[in-house]
């Protein structure tokens, strides 16, 4: 039986759920994006944040995470360049083992990839705190701006997330910014986004990463919970 009583459901667990990330930034099971301009460092903030995640360690230094394996696609730099960049991340860390990666420029999130299909398996074996696709678009096939199109990459990874319990964290793109009649730069918020809107729908957690004046920050443009 798939109804279930209400009164019977609130005594299934009195106690709060915990997030992944803490203080409600992307819970277990969760749908996490951070995007910015290409070259701002997103990639390194998030292999930081897997490597966090895998030791237990908190997030920038103040956002607690819950410890667990995590699994990294990387779609976007030479497996020698990936690695290089994370030789030098990782004597920050007690242990590695337990963090998973995957570099490919070919693999497509859809039911009809064979890389895919030989992919998630060993994904689901794995069962990840954190799956990280960075970035989104080279896993995407279609339309970005198509609502139906980019669902079926969404309704792939609800099933994932179904099957394992695992949060997921997209990497995307911000487009080129724009400028207003008297030449300041115009924030036009999650309309910096390229591709359909469906995304920001699709999330529960939305960061964008930007650079000013030579500092970095992270802005939570969007938290569900």
């Amino acid at each position: 039986m798939m109804l279930q009583q209400a009164n019977a459901f609130l005594l299934e667990n009195l106690q709060r759920e915990p997030c992944l990330v803490e203080p409600d930034i992307l819970p277990r099971g969760g749908k996490g994006l951070l995007y910015g301009f290409a070259g701002i460092g997103k990639s390194i903030l998030a292999i930081q944040l897997g490597l966090d995640v895998r030791n237990g360690l908190p997030w920038l230094g103040q956002f607690p995470t819950e410890k667990g394996p995590v699994v990294y696609l990387q779609c976007e730099l030479p497996k020698g360049k990936f690695r290089d960049r994370l030789r030098l991340m990782a004597p920050a860390y007690d242990d590695l083992t337990g963090l998973w990666v995957h570099t490919t420029m070919t693999m497509k999130i859809h039911p009809n990839d064979p890389e895919f299909r030989e992919f998630l398996p060993e994904v689901v074996a794995v069962k990840p705190s954190l799956f990280i696709i960075d970035p989104q678009y080279k896993v995407f096939i279609g339309d970005e701006n198509s609502a139906k199109d980019i669902q079926v990459l969404y309704d792939l990874l609800d099933r994932l997330i179904q099957d394992t319990g695992t949060s997921v964290l997209l990497i995307d793109h911000r487009r080129k910014g724009r400028m207003d009649a008297d030449g300041w730069a115009v924030d036009f918020g999650g309309g910096e986004l390229t591709g359909s809107q469906r995304k920001q729908g699709w999330m529960d957690v939305q960061m964008r990463l930007s650079k000013t004046k030579g500092a970095h920050s992270v802005m939570f443009e969007k938290t569900r919970y």
